[in-house]
């Protein structure tokens, strides 16, 4: 990165080296070095990321919005402002914006739907509107059936509903797949 500061990938990407090893604020430095080269709503929604990871989320939310004004149909952005509302208990806004992303999601796309579908039935779940969460998690299981999280998710539900055979046979499958 020395020899091309300019290069605000390069940066972007050392951002997201940070991010992967846990180092939130080193990754919003390097995001924040990025953004000043170049306003991409990627480099915005990956700040939005640590942020969320710093419990910092009023800022999260304004790297999302950033990031959205740019791109209005920015799936991840969208999801991951969804996310920042449902960390702040804004569960109406988080389902919004799932919905949102599902809506404008790219075709093709295998890797947002399951994320929106999955994060959504973890606001249902927390609204106790486990019938929709179950709903979001069997389309979550339909798009991706190695999931073992969302069988661990449907499982948890159907032990709080007090259906303990599904609940097993989720949690085995869960098990399973985390086996292999």
């Amino acid at each position: 990165i020395t020899q091309n500061p300019q290069d605000a990938v390069a940066i972007k990407n050392l951002g997201n080296v940070y991010l992967g090893m846990g180092d939130n604020k080193s990754a919003i430095i390097e995001y924040t070095k990025a953004v000043a080269v170049k306003a991409e709503p990627n480099f915005f929604n990956n700040r939005c990321l640590a942020w969320n990871n710093e419990k910092e989320y009023e800022k999260a939310l304004r790297d999302c919005d950033e990031a959205l004004a740019i791109n209005p149909d920015h799936t991840s952005a969208l999801i991951n402002r969804g996310n920042t509302f449902r960390l702040k208990g804004e569960y109406d806004k988080a389902i919004e914006d799932y919905g949102r992303s599902l809506k404008v999601t790219p075709a093709g796309d295998a890797y947002n739907p399951p994320m929106a579908y999955y994060n959504r039935a973890l606001v249902y779940q927390a609204q106790k509107k486990f019938d929709l969460a179950i709903s979001d998690i069997a389309k979550v299981i339909e798009l991706q059936p190695n999931n073992a999280d969302a069988y661990s998710l449907r499982a948890e539900i159907y032990q709080v509903q007090g259906n303990l055979t599904h609940a097993r046979d989720d949690y085995r499958k869960a098990l399973r797949l985390r086996r292999k």
